[in-house]
């Protein structure tokens, strides 16, 4: 079953603290993340999500990416939802970073579609049912093309919808309106949170409702 939790409101990406050894390699700093989340926690936010574009998750290596999702979800320590970015560009992959997530007790995940290979409707449609059921937590479909070079559209998001845990979408397409045809079109099956809305220094993350 389904395990949700309410995510609502301004979340923010949890940039990773990285810190360089003697021997160069880049290490997380965990205390001062887990600082730098429990300053964002006090000035107001309603969420978390570690790994996503700006999270630099493309840029960790994998056990750097375990340990700024565990990181962030000890030091939330419950107060607001943490959703972890578990994108990926096979669906294999997607589905181990997803479960992984859900064990180290994330709220949900937010994927952004397989990057540059152009999915199909279809093929982006079996992707996220693949993830869907794989877990038991709720999926942010994230949608911003031009990192992606796929446009998910209203209609499409309308399909994944469907999927019984896809519940929330982060539209980033610079199109306000999609926001009103997401929501007229899914009605209560879908929160919408805009990313990147309106002109390209509006990177605020806020959720509208119907």
């Amino acid at each position: 079953h389904t395990r949700l939790r309410t995510v609502t409101g301004v979340q923010t990406c949890a940039l990773p603290i990285l810190q360089r050894s003697q021997a160069t390699r880049s290490l997380l700093a965990a205390k001062s993340m887990a600082d730098l989340v429990d300053w964002q926690i006090d000035q107001g936010i309603h969420g978390l999500i570690p790994l996503g574009s700006t999270g630099e998750f493309l840029s960790l290596s994998d056990a750097e990416a375990e340990a700024v999702a565990a990181t962030a979800i000890e030091a939330a320590r419950g107060r607001v939802p943490v959703l972890i970015g578990t994108g990926a560009e096979m669906t294999d992959e997607s589905i181990r970073l997803s479960k992984r997530a859900e064990k180290l007790g994330a709220d949900g995940v937010m994927i952004i579609p397989p990057f540059y290979c152009t999915p199909t409707e279809d093929e982006l449609f079996e992707h996220y049912r693949r993830i869907g059921e794989a877990i038991g937590i709720p999926i942010m479909i994230y949608n911003n093309p031009a990192t992606a070079n796929v446009d998910m559209r209203p209609e499409t998001v309308k399909r994944l919808s469907a999927i019984d845990n896809v519940r929330y979408i982060k539209e980033s397409t610079l199109e306000v309106t999609r926001v009103r045809d997401i929501i007229d079109l899914c009605g209560e099956q879908m929160t919408v949170f805009a990313g990147i809305l309106g002109d390209r220094k509006s990177t605020r993350l806020n959720s509208s409702h119907r």
